[in-house]
């Protein structure tokens, strides 16, 4: 009974009840067909993991997006102009920029995510996990995005003579080899950049 209590689980929950009565056969000798795999049921539970940084993964980099949304603008406002026969007035060119904008999925930021790496510390180790959206073709037209785990980016074992300086360069080189293989998308890792140098990186993995 003890181990159904510790179990805790919900009224109603239909795995536990499952379990239970799989546990109770077994007690009595009983045999059961079916092989069961419930102690499983949170694979990705909240873990011990100190997140140190999550860089963002782009479709396409910031100068390109607004490069892209500039011409097509501007061909959006020109085409309006020959389909009216008359020029914008000050107005409509304000209220058709604005509803460009928006249907545009602007701004860059946030909006156009793919992807993220999420750099965490596991004892002597920094490690960087890889999540993508579920979509096979990345576009800007992707509003609704699902995220998944697609494994590990990279692996960095810290050594007992390196100094912070050092094992930032590493992350900084690693990070830099895995844009390189991946030239279609876009790291932004000014955040990174900007506050790397700064942190304790031996005092967080314990060296």
């Amino acid at each position: 009974m003890t181990l159904f209590k510790s179990m805790n689980y919900e009224s109603g929950n239909r795995a536990g009840t499952i379990l239970q009565d799989r546990l109770r056969q077994s007690a009595r000798g009983e045999s059961y067909p079916m092989a069961i795999s419930i102690f499983t049921s949170r694979p990705h539970a909240p873990t011990q993991q100190v997140c140190l940084f999550e860089i963002p993964i782009y479709w396409c980099d910031e100068k390109k997006f607004y490069s892209d949304y500039d011409r097509k603008l501007a061909a959006q406002l020109a085409g309006f102009e020959r389909q009216t026969r008359a020029p914008l007035t000050e107005s409509l060119r304000v209220a058709l920029t604005d509803s460009f904008w928006r249907n545009y999925i602007a701004p860059w930021r946030f909006n156009q995510i793919v992807g993220w790496i999420r750099i965490h510390q596991s004892g002597k180790h920094i490690r960087a996990e890889l999540w993508y959206m579920s979509a096979k073709r990345p576009s800007r037209w992707l509003t609704k995005k699902h995220f998944s785990s697609h494994g590990r980016a990279f692996d960095i074992t810290i050594l007992p003579e390196q100094s912070n300086g050092a094992i930032f360069q590493s992350l900084r080189e690693s990070l830099a080899a895995y844009g390189r293989a991946n030239p279609k998308y876009f790291l932004d890792v000014r955040c990174f950049s900007a506050l790397g140098p700064f942190v304790n990186w031996r005092k967080l993995t314990k060296t």
